[in-house]
């Protein structure tokens, strides 16, 4: 079942009992668009799933901060079948970008978000999606909220504002494949989340991820009712942290709207994934390494973060 409200021209779309979303803006500026996910429909082979080995840390150009990903070929596991995927070789960040990263950012560029623009950001408060007045990246759950920790994820900021900080680094988002490739430990696992077929891996928890009943009551079973320190929880056997949970992830290549969006905004959609602190991995198909959410791309949320990648040359 899905809702819909219109406040202060934006309109915030939420499926009733899980975490999926889509947060439209209307009549707002749209900032820069890409071609729809070109890069990922040029990559298809008709060769077998090979595996590469996971990492090799040998490059001479790779930085602390990355992993260089070895390319190779892949099954992605589609809702319309298997398609094998071959996938160039890339470096990404290990992390996801932080709060203090993003901050040194701003503060050298004096750039502005596209939040800070708005004057308010969408938050999930009391079960229900609004929009905060004075929430950014420094306070995503409101100005009348405490203030977000350094070393967490930054959050509520957009692909457009994650674009222009990508640049500033010399660096890029990874496409919606080279996620799911790196998801999958370079193809060598294929499980439903990044660690396994199950939220929990004996008895603990392995991700940020949402306990509890969806959407107003959160256990915080794992210890963490919204984001948690970037790298808190084990790396995947790539050395990878937080690849699933914490927060959605945005990736490069915007994608049409399904009919249901173009209705309401025939915008572009920016894909997210990987989950976040507010998804109930144990409901929420979108949380499934080959399925992804979506947000258009001068949105930003409370639980939508980023991590960036670059080409192996």
């Amino acid at each position: 079942m899905s809702k819909s409200i219109l406040i202060n021209s934006i309109k915030l779309s939420a499926y009733v009992g899980l975490a999926t979303f889509t947060l439209l803006a209307v009549g707002c500026s749209k900032g820069s668009s890409a071609e729809s996910n070109k890069a990922d429909s040029s990559t298809v082979s008709a060769s077998g799933n090979t595996a590469p080995a996971a990492v090799g840390a040998t490059s001479s150009s790779l930085k602390s901060d990355e992993r260089l990903i070895k390319g190779g070929s892949f099954t992605r596991l589609l809702d319309d079948g298997k398609t094998v995927v071959t996938v160039n070789s890339y470096y990404l960040d290990k992390k996801l970008t932080t709060v203090e990263e993003f901050d040194e950012f701003v503060k050298k560029t004096n750039y502005t978000t596209e939040a800070d623009k708005f004057g308010n950001s969408a938050v999930l408060q009391d079960g229900n999606w609004t929009l905060k007045e004075g929430a950014n990246y420094w306070y995503p759950l409101g100005k009348d909220k405490p203030k977000a920790t350094a070393n967490h994820p930054v959050t509520q900021v957009s692909w457009n504002d994650v674009v222009a900080y990508a640049k500033w680094k010399g660096k890029r988002l990874p496409t919606e494949v080279e996620w799911e490739y790196a998801a999958t430990n370079a193809g060598a696992t294929n499980f439903k989340f990044p660690w396994g077929n199950d939220v929990e891996v004996n008895g603990k928890y392995v991700a940020n991820t949402f306990q509890g009943t969806f959407p107003s009551d959160n256990t915080a079973l794992d210890g963490f009712e919204f984001t948690s320190p970037v790298g808190y929880y084990p790396a995947n056997e790539l050395g990878l942290f937080d690849i699933g949970g914490n927060v959605w992830e945005f990736t490069a290549n915007p994608i049409p709207p399904t009919p249901e969006q173009a209705a309401q905004d025939p915008s572009l959609r920016i894909p997210l994934k990987g989950g976040s602190f507010a998804t109930d991995f144990s409901k929420d198909a979108d949380a499934l390494i080959f399925h992804h959410s979506s947000t258009t791309p001068e949105t930003g949320v409370f639980h939508t973060g980023f991590r960036l990648a670059r080409d192996d040359k």
